[in-house]
């Protein structure tokens, strides 16, 4: 009687540890496939237009910047290679391939610095701790925009497709040229993670999936 027993505990014993084996596979696989990590990646275009001359206003520049990946975006930052003597008569909008609009820069006379000039590359991302409009000095560095609508605004949309970007100098006196636009993103793929795992993860967690139905025979 008391063999029986033992050999029943044993067995039990047995079970449970194929049962926390193959518990542990699984959550291996479906850990890969919640933190299937993000894709940091940067788009790029040149455009070389000129804001005509300092006794022109209204000068418009039109762009387009495709983005051939899929997925949604987690984090956008846009840079643009800008040489102007003065920031602050600009507007800077973006058109995404779904049609969704943003205002991120807009001239205001009342709470820009006034002759703030640009040098060449400046980066607008939301996360920075300096203000576009406060900022003295827009030689190389990243700053926040200020506009009437965030850059996320465009976080969680599909990224892919063809973006628009619209720069126009609001106001006479001041001029510069536009010669280039980049996009920084972290994007969250479409592609299932589940179809990609590490081969000794697949193998892993496929055993573990046989031992696990096998202990409940």
């Amino acid at each position: 009687m008391s063999d029986n027993i033992a050999a029943m505990d044993v067995n039990h014993s047995k079970g449970m540890k194929k049962s926390i084996f193959a518990i542990g596979g699984m959550a291996i696989l479906l850990f890969q496939s919640l933190a299937f990590g993000l894709i940091y990646t940067s788009f790029g275009t040149s455009v070389g237009k000129s804001f005509g001359l300092p006794e022109e206003k209204n000068v418009k520049i039109e762009t387009q910047l495709y983005v051939p990946v899929s997925g949604k975006i987690r984090d956008l930052n846009i840079s643009l290679d800008l040489k102007h003597t003065s920031f602050c008569d600009l507007s800077i909008s973006i058109k995404s391939p779904n049609g969704t609009s943003a205002m991120i820069s807009l001239y205001d006379v009342t709470n820009f610095v006034k002759d703030k000039q640009s040098f060449g590359w400046i980066t607008l991302d939301n996360e920075s701790t300096i203000k576009i409009d406060t900022a003295f000095n827009l030689s190389v560095g990243s700053f926040l925009p200020t506009g009437p609508n965030p850059i996320s605004k465009f976080y969680s949309q599909q990224c892919l497709g063809m973006w628009k970007i619209t720069v126009c100098d609001l106001v006479y006196y001041d001029t510069g040229t536009l010669d280039g636009i980049r996009f920084d993103m972290a994007i969250d793929p479409t592609i299932s993670a589940l179809s990609i795992p590490e081969p000794s993860t697949l193998i892993f967690s496929i055993t573990s999936l046989i031992i696990f139905f096998k202990t409940k025979h």
